[in-house]
């Protein structure tokens, strides 16, 4: 990913909520370390930076998917990720397996120019 403020859009298909899940739309600014790592570890370097998490078991089974469980507190989370990426956008589908629930997020991201200061 090239470094500077991307859009990120994100839907979060969960079974049984109202209107199907949660979507958002945000701006964030990527920083040159997040965007060597990719688009899907991009915006973990922040999530970690509020709980206390670690990243275990990460494998890529075939170009453009990674399997890899996240542990936070103590509790497992399964994570499979399909994407495709240029410098200036991706998009993802990500199964997350979670204390007995299984959802779907989709994210797709552009890069907008230059963070602001």
């Amino acid at each position: 990913l090239k470094p500077g403020l991307w859009e990120i859009e994100f839907i979060m298909e969960i079974p049984n909520q109202p209107q199907g899940g949660i979507k958002n739309k945000m701006q964030q600014c990527i920083k040159e370390q997040e965007a060597s790592k990719g688009p899907v570890f991009s915006d973990f370097t922040k999530q970690n930076e509020q709980q206390r998490c670690q990243m275990k078991n990460i494998q890529y089974p075939k170009k453009g998917s990674i399997t890899y469980d996240m542990v936070c507190d103590g509790k497992t989370t399964k994570i499979k990720v399909d994407y495709q990426s240029t410098n200036t956008s991706y998009e993802s589908i990500a199964t997350i397996e979670t204390e007995g629930q299984k959802f779907t997020q989709k994210q797709k991201g552009r890069y907008l120019g230059p963070c602001k200061k």
